[in-house]
């Protein structure tokens, strides 16, 4: 999506559809200065029926009591949205994508609830996709990604399907009901903005591609650990890193990575030096 200069579009809270198979971009620059760091458009109900709809970077959708429904086939585009700037909306995903783009470095965050319904696609290109809130409902997510792009899951979550990871990586303090089975990619349990953290998996998990774990001696816990409910299979490669800024593991240190053993082993594992 390119830069617009702002303030643009004002909805004055009404509803807005998309429609048609192209693609609408709504976007602002960076520099409305201070005291508007925001180009609040005050919409309704946003419904993208068809096609894409990008948000990108200083748009803010307003009315956080409001929806925002994807329906199946069409596509939600998130460009570098910033850590400080969630979409705040009750989100109503049916079969539908919801992309992460803006370039390495970048982020989009999702702070209000999602409810997934069919099979949907969560793909991050380069950037953390943060998902701060509880997802709900009978569906199941795909998780997929372009390297060093994340998904992030740090809400109470309580959606029904499984969590297939294909490629990208997963990570995020949160839970997750079902259960988890990683294709590939890298599963890596923390947070978007660094420190390590515990992700709960109250299924089961098979892990495959590979398994990332960071150690901080200084922190409680000091490790990131993946804890799941249900069965744990290992598979691909563990690496066990420092997080950033920590010191190295000395003697007598312990960390737990994991909640329970596996009957199955990974092909390999890395360890810190």
């Amino acid at each position: 999506p390119s830069t617009g200069a702002g303030p643009g579009l004002q909805g004055n809270g009404f509803n807005l559809t998309k429609v048609g198979p192209g693609f609408l971009s709504i976007a602002s620059q960076r520099s409305l200065g201070a005291n508007t760091p925001y180009w609040q458009m005050n919409l309704g109900d946003v419904l993208v029926s068809e096609g894409t709809l990008a948000l990108a970077e200083s748009v803010s959708l307003g009315n956080p009591a409001k929806n925002l429904t994807i329906n199946a086939g069409a596509i939600l585009q998130l460009y570098n949205l910033a850590l400080t700037n969630p979409i705040v909306r009750n989100v109503i995903v049916t079969d539908a994508r919801i992309l992460s783009d803006g370039g390495s470095g970048a982020t989009n965050v999702i702070g209000g609830s999602i409810n997934l319904t069919g099979a949907n696609n969560f793909h991050a290109d380069q950037t953390a996709f943060i998902l701060d809130a509880a997802i709900s409902g009978p569906g199941s997510m795909n998780i997929s990604g372009v390297d060093p792009g994340g998904v992030y899951l740090n809400g109470a979550n309580f959606y029904a399907g499984d969590t297939v990871v294909t490629n990208g990586l997963l990570g995020g303090t949160g839970s997750i009901t079902g259960n988890l089975i990683m294709l590939g990619g890298t599963n890596s349990p923390g947070s978007a903005t660094g420190g390590v953290g515990t992700f709960t998996v109250n299924g089961s998990a098979a892990l495959a591609g590979t398994t990332l774990m960071e150690l901080n001696r200084s922190q409680s816990p000091n490790s990131d650990r993946l804890v799941v409910g249900g069965t744990l299979s290992f598979g691909g490669k563990l690496t066990v890193a420092l997080a950033t800024g920590a010191t190295s593991p000395q003697a007598g240190d312990v960390y737990q990575l994991f909640n329970k053993g596996s009957g199955s082993a990974f092909s390999a594992i890395s360890l810190p030096d």
